[in-house]
């Protein structure tokens, strides 16, 4: 990539504060344009991802993630997210590799690791 992805975000933030509601949506074709124009449109998903977290950190939000064993009742996830901020952005995965249980990350650095395997890593080392 010619830039990476958080001076992208970087940009697109400060550039869409200071523009109108009505300039926004032509600032935005021409960001896509500029990514373009750069060649890195195949890292689009990456500076999206930045310009998401930058918007939630605006906003006073976090990161959240929350990463289940496997599916879990509708109702168990709900309770879960409802113990977070409204500003928290929250992401639900699946991860085979848990065994049981859940991992929270909270903005990529903090974690909360309630599942199996770090039980049994725990256990035998």
């Amino acid at each position: 990539m010619k830039y990476s992805p958080e001076l992208y975000a970087r940009a697109f933030m400060e550039t869409v504060a200071q523009a109108s509601q009505v300039k926004q949506k032509a600032l935005l074709s021409r960001f896509l344009e500029i990514i373009v124009k750069n060649g890195d449109y195949l890292g689009i998903k990456k500076i999206l991802s930045k310009i998401e977290e930058a918007v939630v950190r605006e906003k006073g939000g976090r990161m959240i993630t929350l990463e289940f064993a496997r599916e879990v009742e509708k109702e168990l996830a709900e309770r879960l997210k409802s113990s977070f901020s409204d500003n928290d952005h929250i992401l639900t995965l699946l991860n085979p590799e848990l065994v049981a249980g859940v991992r929270v990350l909270v903005d990529g650095e903090s974690e909360l690791d309630m599942s199996l395997q770090r039980k049994l890593k725990k256990l035998f080392t």
